[in-house]
């Protein structure tokens, strides 16, 4: 509302006799017309109950490194109904998961029409797991950058960059080659990409 100085405002109140909220309407009149689609704001994005749960679960167990079988499941759920396509790969013997890929289709279309570069960084412990995340984005044919997929990795070794560049590799088309992968010169990265993609 501030941003297109809507004069539209609200206060709200409790009432400490029987706890309950009072609402007063300070201003209602608007200078835009109202949204038809909820996309956009916040409401629309926000956690149901069982995805509430389902995340203070996963913080309090430190999911992501020690996932057990039920909260795995949940979150490969979660991935079928964002028709995210998602591969992962778990310690040897166990349920703990290692290294975590994500890519949603339309990414992985755009991928597929624009696939001459790829640009690669990876962060890491800025996240309560401490994972490293990288994140893959492509370059279409305006100049304008896109998300293709991004992992969650244990360590930031060859092993576990090749294991990423493999699983997107896998997915691509054998007629699509990459020809050009920008890197801000992260030495294992650079090296699964030799082994990956050898002529980009």
């Amino acid at each position: 509302m501030k941003k297109c100085e809507c004069p539209f405002d609200l206060s709200a109140y409790k009432l400490k006799a029987n706890n309950e909220w009072k609402l007063n309407v300070v201003c209602g009149l608007h200078n835009h017309l109202a949204a038809e689609h909820l996309q956009r704001h916040s409401y629309a994005g926000r956690l149901s109950a069982n995805e509430k749960s389902l995340l203070l679960d996963m913080s309090k167990s430190l999911v992501l490194q020690k996932a057990g079988k039920f909260q795995m499941q949940q979150l490969l759920d979660d991935s079928a109904k964002h028709k995210y396509i998602e591969c992962h790969r778990c310690e040897e013997g166990s349920m703990t998961v290692t290294d975590l890929f994500k890519v949603h289709p339309v990414s992985f279309d755009l991928l597929c029409t624009f696939p001459y570069v790829l640009i690669m960084d990876c962060t890491y412990k800025t996240n309560r797991y401490h994972l490293h995340l990288i994140e893959i984005m492509g370059v279409t044919s305006t100049h304008m950058a896109f998300s293709v997929a991004f992992a969650y990795l244990q360590t930031e070794r060859v092993d576990n960059y090749a294991w990423v560049l493999q699983t997107l590799r896998d997915l691509m088309d054998n007629k699509i080659l990459l020809e050009v992968i920008v890197t801000d010169r992260e030495l294992a990265l650079m090296n699964a990409i030799d082994n990956t993609f050898p002529n980009a």
